[in-house]
């Protein structure tokens, strides 16, 4: 198995993906978007469709909390993560869309231990 899945955003997202992009993250731009930030990540974990957290990058003291670790966070029962996958997208300031949202080095990291120690399945980004 594959680690990362690259959603090619020139097509649709798969439809169970994609209905939760569009009612649970972009309905509500605003909320997941900032006036400082030109691009936002926003990752969601799904259990089968069904979606068990939603996390995005964010300021935590002098440093930024990721979006995968901060729907990691939102979670907070490990055990939840067996057999879930987590879906990272990165949402462009104004008309820009979904746009690249490869994970970093650091939550590559992290992603790649909660498949070894908890279970997770894998990791879908834009």
């Amino acid at each position: 198995m594959t680690l990362y899945h690259k959603i090619d955003t020139s097509n649709m997202l798969p439809t169970w993906v994609q209905k939760h992009v569009d009612c649970d993250v972009l309905s509500q731009k605003g909320r997941y978007t900032t006036k400082h930030m030109t691009s936002n990540h926003v990752a969601i974990l799904f259990k089968g469709r069904k979606v068990i957290g939603i996390g995005q990058n964010r300021l935590g003291g002098r440093n930024t909390i990721h979006a995968e670790r901060a729907v990691i966070e939102a979670v907070g029962d490990t055990a939840k993560l067996r057999g879930a996958t987590l879906v990272v997208i990165r949402i462009g300031a104004g008309e820009h869309g979904l746009m690249n949202s490869a994970p970093c080095p650091a939550c590559q990291c992290l992603i790649q231990k909660c498949m070894r120690a908890y279970g997770l399945r894998g990791c879908i980004h834009s």
